[in-house]
């Protein structure tokens, strides 16, 4: 009987530790995105539907420095600890195309109850 109910234990140990394993790998590969060879309506329409992507583009200071970060659709693509806030990179048909980038807040200053003034950014794509 103990031999019988060791091995369930066992077993439902070893199904668990499985589950969380595969639960922690990243269900896809990051969309990335190079901004210069992409319209503005493009790159955001990706944000969009993937609701984050790593976007790439020519540093301004620098042509041959390549800058690449992680830009979302919304607020809700952040980390726990961070918040939308609009930014802009170059794009194939304009030097200025609005895209959300996440960014460290510090909940302390923020008044309690009170929602953040920039929580709600959202790209919206006209049709």
């Amino acid at each position: 009987m103990t031999t019988i109910r060791s091995h369930v234990i066992a077993l439902t140990a070893t199904a668990l530790v499985a589950a969380l394993f595969f639960m922690s790998l990243p269900t896809q590969a990051a969309t990335r995105v190079q901004t210069m060879s992409t319209s503005c309506s493009t790159i955001q329409k990706t944000l969009v539907k993937n609701g984050a992507a790593l976007l790439r583009y020519p540093s301004a200071r620098n042509p041959n420095l390549t800058l690449y970060d992680r830009y979302v659709a919304d607020s809700r693509f952040c980390a726990s600890h961070e918040i939308g806030k609009w930014a802009s990179v170059p794009a194939k048909d304009t030097a200025v195309c609005r895209v959300i980038a996440c960014e460290r807040f510090d909940p302390k200053d923020v008044f309690p109850f009170k929602r953040h003034p920039k929580a709600h950014f959202r790209i919206s794509i006209s049709h």
